[in-house]
């Protein structure tokens, strides 16, 4: 191989090196970046959940206890 043919071959192949390195650093910063969407997904719905269950839990604690309890808490209208 002509030697100007070896430099240009090892050029080039720098050069595709190079595009290499920064098409998988991009691609690297993709992925992390949908990762990161999907973590932020997951504990926005895990909040919610823990918010619907104190809910839940506060209601079942302020419940009426009998139906006595129950009739005047409908006659107060506090229902």
């Amino acid at each position: 191989m002509p030697g100007w043919l070896s430099g240009l071959a090892a050029r080039l192949g720098r050069y595709a090196l190079a595009a290499g390195a920064v098409l998988g650093a991009l691609w690297w910063v993709r992925r992390d970046a949908a990762h990161d969407a999907r973590q932020q997904d997951r504990a926005e719905a895990l909040e919610e959940t823990t918010h619907v269950q104190d809910r839940m839990l506060s209601a079942g604690a302020d419940r009426p206890r009998g139906r006595a309890g129950l009739a005047r808490r409908l006659r107060d209208g506090r229902f």
